[in-house]
């Protein structure tokens, strides 16, 4: 009987860690021929709530960056980094609309797939191929993974 209660405590403590899962750093990877636009979302350790917004971004085809949490002020190296905005495009385009992903823990989806628009005065479809963002967790004190394909 103590045998089976460990063994459910272990897989509940397996479990909880899992869904807190928070990431230390982010590398983003832009897989498709348009530039993508996003904002990284955290919070201080031990919180799984994405309260705090780094600044809009973009990233050309085929580029790789990696980020710790400092690059959402005011969080520092260390702290979580659970989730980004992802958009499909300059916010003054009229087809501008921001999608919510990231941690299991935060409750949002981990992919959107979205039309991205140039930042021409035109604003027109890029590539007129959906892309789909996907955030991929990097578990507790790991490195998460936000791709663009």
């Amino acid at each position: 009987m103590k045998k089976v209660i460990l063994f459910v405590h272990l897989c509940l403590l397996a479990f909880v860690s899992h869904s807190l899962a928070q990431a230390v750093q982010v590398k983003v990877v832009n897989n498709t021929s348009c530039d993508v636009y996003y904002t990284l979302l955290g919070d201080k350790k031990g919180s799984c709530n994405p309260a705090v917004a780094g600044p809009f971004m973009t990233l050309a085809p085929g580029g790789t960056v990696l980020y710790n949490a400092s690059v959402i002020p005011p969080l520092a190296a260390g702290d979580w980094i659970n989730g980004a905005y992802v958009y499909t495009s300059m916010s003054w385009c009229p087809a501008f609309a921001m999608y919510k992903i990231g941690e299991p823990c935060t409750g949002w989806p981990a992919s959107a797939s979205y039309y991205v628009y140039d930042a021409t005065a035109a604003c027109r479809v890029c590539k007129d191929v959906m892309i789909t963002a996907k955030w991929i967790s990097g578990g507790t004190g790991g490195t998460a993974t936000l791709v663009f394909n």
